[in-house]
């Protein structure tokens, strides 16, 4: 009889474990993640860094502070999706035609950008805004897998922020012709075989 209820255990035992792992995975799926009061809470999750500013970047081109023309009184308000009549040198791309201006900027505080809750982020800190979506790319650029770091490898870091590299209005990194190798230095000859083909695994 022993023999026979140990087998029988034996046999019960991996469905048992199964359902108790088809529960548990479905007890979490079930749960709906918190929602960031402030998009900043996300940078208490990682170890600091520094971003290189970006506002200042934007006030050397005219473009801010954007309340300097947006201050509601020169230039109104106005949330109908519309063709532009300034501003008409930007091509919305982004989003392939789900995305307006105020999906990212602020309605009524232009000089900062808004998160989907309307909470004010700085330009200074526009991965915030991009991890919204991008959410994916947010945390290798915080892991530092993603992205650029400046200065010194060591230490501090110091980070681009996305929009250094990408045009928020079209982030798709377009292809660019590789520069030439370097020249042979004076007094050497180029290798014969510098520029053989290599061979393929099943050759080798």
């Amino acid at each position: 009889m022993a023999a026979a209820t140990k087998l029988r255990l034996r046999a019960i035992l991996p469905v048992l474990i199964a359902v108790l792992v088809g529960v548990t995975l479905l007890a979490q799926e079930s749960e709906v993640p918190r929602q960031l009061d402030d998009p900043r809470e996300v940078l208490e999750r990682y170890r600091p860094l520094e971003v290189r500013e970006r506002q200042p970047v934007l006030e050397d081109n005219g473009y801010y502070p954007c309340s300097d023309c947006h201050d509601g009184v020169e230039v109104e308000i106005n949330p109908t999706i519309r063709e532009l009549m300034v501003h008409d040198e930007i091509q919305l791309v982004h989003g392939g035609g789900r995305f307006w201006c105020l999906t990212c900027h602020g309605e009524e505080d232009r000089d900062h950008l808004a998160s989907l809750k309307q909470q004010p982020i700085s330009f200074d800190e526009s991965f915030l805004l991009c991890g919204q979506c991008h959410f994916q790319r947010q945390r290798d650029f915080f892991l530092g897998v993603h992205g650029k770091r400046l200065e010194s490898w060591q230490g501090e870091r110091t980070v681009a922020v996305c929009t250094e590299c990408h045009d928020p209005h079209d982030p798709q990194i377009k292809p660019r012709k590789p520069y030439r190798p370097p020249q042979v230095r004076s007094g050497l000859q180029p290798a014969p075989n510098a520029h053989h083909e290599r061979a393929k695994p099943w050759q080798m």
